[in-house]
Order: structure tokens, then C-alpha cells, then sequence
């Protein structure tokens, strides 16, 4: 079983918004705070996430984005490695 588990632009615009599946991320999260888990973003999934923010809420919003997210577990740049 993977330790890994990937989120989209739609969890993470889930947790900001607290929306249906908020809990679920939460959970993740904690579990990566904790060290049982890893919890990847690729970087054009948060830049989706970037986006809704900016359009939605104003350029401020949307840097301010970027500076929480890296107080989270979540490892953004996800290369492809081959098999």
C-alpha cells in the first residue's frame, strides 16, 4: 500500500471554501503532519487553485495563497520519474 496520496485543484479549493470532502483533505493533511503520510500537489494543479483564487477573491488573496501553502505538508514539485 502507497503512502502517497495526490491532491487535485478541486480538494484544495475544497478546504479553502469548506466544502463537501473538507474533512477528508483535513485528514490527509494531519496524517502527513504527523509523518504517516506524504501529501503531493503537482504545481499546475495549484496554479488551478492559484487562479480560482485570484479571479475570486483579488491578487492579494491569491499571494497570500501561495505563502500558506507552504506552511503546509504539501511537497508541490512531483516529478515524473521513469519506471
Amino acid at each position: 500500500m502507497s503512502n502517497n496520496y495526490i491532491l487535485d485543484a478541486c480538494s484544495l479549493i475544497a478546504l479553502l471554501t469548506n466544502e463537501d470532502g473538507v474533512d477528508t483533505v483535513k485528514n490527509l493533511l494531519q496524517k502527513a503532519i504527523n509523518g504517516e503520510i506524504n501529501v503531493l500537489m503537482h504545481k499546475v494543479n495549484f496554479f488551478e487553485v492559484y487562479y480560482y483564487t485570484y479571479k475570486k477573491y483579488g491578487e492579494k488573496t491569491a499571494l497570500k495563497l501561495v505563502d500558506d501553502i507552504k506552511l503546509t505538508p504539501i511537497k508541490m514539485n512531483i516529478e515524473h520519474e521513469p519506471s
